[in-house]
């Protein structure tokens, strides 16, 4: 069930159309890049969007976490 993180956040980038804006998003976070912006067509993330993906990257860093600290990660 650990591993359901991952999956979950693998769910939501392989998305079609939806999968590039959040891709863009977690590149911003790290700096990566100064924009998420996607051009149009493509979709914008809403407040709704950011907070399952921060929802779903916190869930990821704290099993990451888990599994650097000796436990060993489920993927699933």
């Amino acid at each position: 069930m650990r591993g359901i993180a991952v999956h979950e956040y693998t769910r939501h980038e392989q998305q079609p159309g939806f999968g590039l804006a959040v891709r863009k998003e977690i590149l911003r976070r790290r700096g990566a890049i100064r924009s998420a912006a996607v051009r149009a067509p493509g979709p914008r993330l809403d407040a709704h969007d950011l907070a399952e993906l921060d929802r779903l990257l916190s869930r990821l860093e704290t099993r990451l976490r888990e599994s650097v600290n000796g436990r060993r990660l489920a993927v699933a």
